[in-house]
């Protein structure tokens, strides 16, 4: 099994169908920022995988790494912009 198909089952597992309440919310042309962030110090990884998953999700993501794999981050420091 490749790391696509393990996404893929992950995400049918974990989100199935969608979430209904957003879907009602949040139009479908909306678009937002949002910012993955470091909850402790450590050491990034896994920045492909994670944009493989949310690419899945929504094909129109765009992501501006802020910190790459390898790199030092503190408690609370942005690592992705969505």
């Amino acid at each position: 099994m490749n790391i696509s198909q393990m996404i893929d089952i992950a995400l049918a597992e974990d989100v199935g169908p969608g979430d209904i309440t957003t879907q009602l919310i949040f139009d479908t042309h909306m678009i937002s920022t949002a910012y993955v962030i470091a909850k402790q110090d450590g050491i990034i990884c896994g920045i492909d995988f994670f944009c493989d998953t949310m690419t899945k999700i929504d094909e129109s993501i765009e992501f501006d790494i802020l910190k790459p794999n390898g790199s030092i981050v503190k408690k609370n420091d942005h690592v992705i912009k969505l």
